[in-house]
């Protein structure tokens, strides 16, 4: 009878911390992305000072200040996990476009991002 008493005590605590860990851990993901697509921004904005304007069109012979940037896999192609989200990127001399898209919506992320030039974000809630 008490190993029941203590595995219900287990599941309700279980049932109340869980979701509130949950949570916490979407709004640091959430977070941590907005971070990286300032680092993005920063990265894209300075090529283009340092290159009369013109953005870089992928991430092949670009500086390693430029790459440092990047999360992940984004250095070798265009696309990236980092903190449960997806990062895609597409260039051209004259700008570009980087999407944060959440791997698991309401899961790892509760939120979409999309970063244009000039360090634009428009956040955009995903639905599960």
């Amino acid at each position: 009878m008490e190993i029941m008493i203590v595995v219900a005590i287990i599941a309700l605590l279980s049932g109340i911390i869980l979701p509130k860990y949950l949570s916490i851990k979407r709004s640091v993901n959430d977070r941590l992305t907005r971070i990286v697509l300032r680092s993005i921004t920063e990265a894209f904005e300075n090529y283009a000072i340092q290159n009369s304007g013109r953005y870089p069109v992928s991430a092949v012979n670009v500086s390693p200040e430029f790459i440092r940037h990047l999360p992940g896999e984004m250095t070798e192609s265009s696309s990236g996990v980092e903190y449960g989200y997806r990062f895609t990127w597409t260039a051209g001399v004259d700008g570009y476009t980087v999407k944060a898209v959440s791997s698991n919506c309401g899961f790892s992320g509760s939120k979409n991002y999309t970063l244009t030039t000039g360090g634009i974000v428009k956040t955009v809630s995903c639905s599960p």
